[in-house]
């Protein structure tokens, strides 16, 4: 665990509350949340959440929502264990990550606060780690620069935890997952569901531009370039313009 929290502990990381005031609106304003339109975006969301590994951690934000009702309403996939990032990062505001709530996996036994949330989670990711457990991650900009190093890229809109600090991405992950997501948008504008549904797309655009600033903080410009590309030949000219500088922070 140590060569972990080292490696992620490189910088205070400050988050202000609005990361949760930003996250409710994304969540109630999409239409993952709209049980009517389910049917039009499980397909691609569903693929991604039933593709982790038995007994698994997700860590979540705006898919939170959308990954409760899979569970709780659906009763897919209830082996893995889904947090949202809120509750680590303004525990005031969601629920504090603890034993009882989260009885399958590792879990630190003191109580945290907003100014100690992450050093809580860096605690937890080591622990089940150690563990070899897989953990997964919904890629957001706000907390890219300090978990860079330590995910790759697993299905869709999911990434994945690494123990070791990945350093230099393998140009075969790097060309196997843009053609992926390229697929992936492909198949989701044959299904009619970004070209027709704004609040879809608006997603799909947030999370590009995560994926973007992910390759650009490996060092790979060109690679965060080619993104931007395929959010400006998907969804016009406007692109990540069509998000708010909250959400950009986010």
């Amino acid at each position: 665990s140590g060569s972990l929290l080292v490696s992620i502990r490189g910088e205070k990381v400050v988050v202000p509350v609005m990361l949760a005031v930003v996250a409710l609106k994304l969540i109630f304003n999409y239409p993952l949340a709209n049980q009517s339109r389910l049917g039009r975006v499980e397909r691609t969301f569903l693929a991604h959440y039933e593709s982790m590994a038995p007994n698994s951690l997700a860590l979540v934000t705006v898919l939170w929502f959308l990954y409760r009702s899979y569970q709780d309403v659906m009763r897919l996939r209830e082996d893995v264990t889904v947090i949202g990032t809120g509750d680590f990062v303004v525990p005031a505001y969601f629920n504090r990550v603890t034993k009882e709530r989260f009885p399958r996996i590792a879990v630190p036994l003191w109580k945290y606060d907003e100014q100690t949330g992450y050093t809580f989670l860096y605690e937890l990711l080591a622990m089940n780690l150690d563990q070899k457990r897989q953990i997964y991650w919904e890629i957001q900009n706000s907390m890219n620069r300090n978990f860079y190093k330590q995910v790759l890229p697993h299905e869709g809109f999911i990434f994945k935890f690494t123990f070791r600090p990945v350093e230099k991405l393998d140009e075969k992950v790097v060309g196997s997952y843009i053609d992926s997501l390229k697929r992936m948008i492909l198949g989701d504008i044959d299904r009619g569901l970004l070209l027709e549904d704004e609040e879809a797309a608006h997603y799909y655009i947030w999370f590009l531009d995560a994926v973007a600033n992910y390759f650009y903080l490996h060092g790979r410009p060109a690679t965060a370039l080619n993104i931007l590309n395929i959010t400006e030949k998907v969804f016009g000219p406007k692109g990540t313009n069509t998000m708010d500088e909250k959400e950009k922070r986010m």
